[in-house]
């Protein structure tokens, strides 16, 4: 990691990724990925935050370097640094501030990756599920599509769940098809708390795109069967 050429110093990175840890030896391996993260090539940065992805619970001892990470200036360390905050399982208490805090990149593939970290670290709803539905309104599908779908991984409850069938039943109106269909599935991913969207999900019914029509169907019998019955959904 110490090697003049940058592209030494990146394989590097990639190569402590492909290596399987043991208790004694991930200690040095760890300490060499942080120092990466702050290198003066984005590349080898880049590739310092990919490697996390893959150490897992290894690289745990590494979350406030990630965190740092999150204010690089290149997109893709960002990005990375996200998701391997994920993927070494770090405590939401702990990261969930940050990641609220680049939900608004100017990048869209940050936004997605911090959209998509809050519905997998299992981060407070009352925190999360107002950031996640200013996130549908984002101009960029891709977003909205991350949005949807966290907004059913957080699990919201009582007023949250409310809150969040409302403005997934909005979502059922959106102009991309495939935040649409998000937004279906992810009212019947809340299941019977979202039966405040029932009537938007009836409205769906009508939708002239197939998958979409369809989403709404599979979620109306998930959230309210008896009202699916009484519109003839099979």
């Amino acid at each position: 990691m110490k090697n003049e050429n940058a592209r030494v110093r990146s394989a590097a990175a990639h190569a402590l990724a492909e290596l399987e840890f043991s208790r004694a030896d991930k200690k040095p391996a760890v300490g060499a990925l942080v120092k990466a993260l702050k290198d003066k090539d984005r590349g080898v940065r880049s590739a310092a935050a990919s490697a996390f992805r893959s150490l897992g619970a290894h690289g745990r001892e590494a979350v406030p370097a990630l965190i740092e990470a999150l204010k690089d200036r290149d997109g893709a360390v960002r990005a990375g640094a996200i998701d391997a905050l994920v993927a070494v399982g770090v405590d939401a208490a702990s990261v969930t501030n940050a990641l609220v805090g680049v939900v608004k990149d100017q990048e869209v593939d940050v936004r997605v990756s911090a959209v998509r970290a809050l519905g997998r670290i299992r981060a407070d709803a009352k925190v999360v599920v107002p950031v996640l539905i200013g996130a549908l309104r984002d101009e960029k599908p891709g977003v909205r599509r991350a949005a949807a779908s966290a907004l059913a991984r957080v699990n919201p409850v009582d007023a949250h769940a409310r809150a969040a069938s409302m403005a997934l039943a909005q979502a059922l109106k959106d102009e991309d098809p495939a935040v649409r269909i998000d937004a279906a599935n992810a009212l019947g991913q809340i299941g019977p708390r979202a039966k405040v969207a029932v009537p938007a999900l009836l409205e769906a019914l009508k939708d002239k795109v197939n998958h979409s029509r369809a989403a709404a169907v599979q979620a109306l019998k998930l959230v309210d069967p008896e009202s699916a019955a009484r519109a003839g959904v099979q």
